[in-house]
């Protein structure tokens, strides 16, 4: 990790967050990948996977609403939002690669 490394999905809510801070456990970027609950059902169920299923995608966006949502409230000054739609991989990863230099 000396070239540094990504929490994908951690912290999942502010607790988490506040433990990591309390812990003095340091980071450089808050990124907030925005995407549509349209587009993220449609990527999902596009995989095949058996839990895939919409009502069941939805029930996940709940959750995160409730619990995950929150910390962009909690990183609020230090968020860079990322449009993530509409574009391949490399181009999302391109924008993220802009912002934080």
């Amino acid at each position: 990790a000396q070239k540094g490394y990504v929490f994908d999905g951690f912290p999942r809510n502010v607790e988490q967050a506040e433990r990591m801070e309390e812990e003095g456990i340091e980071y450089d970027y808050v990124i907030n990948l925005v995407v549509s609950e349209d587009e993220i059902i449609r990527r999902l169920t596009a995989r095949g996977r058996e839990d895939d299923k919409p009502e069941i995608i939805k029930k996940r966006l709940a959750v995160y609403e409730k619990e995950t949502r929150p910390l962009l409230d909690y990183y609020k000054n230090e968020v860079i939002n990322i449009k993530a739609e509409g574009g391949k991989p490399e181009e999302i990863a391109a924008k993220i690669i802009e912002k934080i230099k």
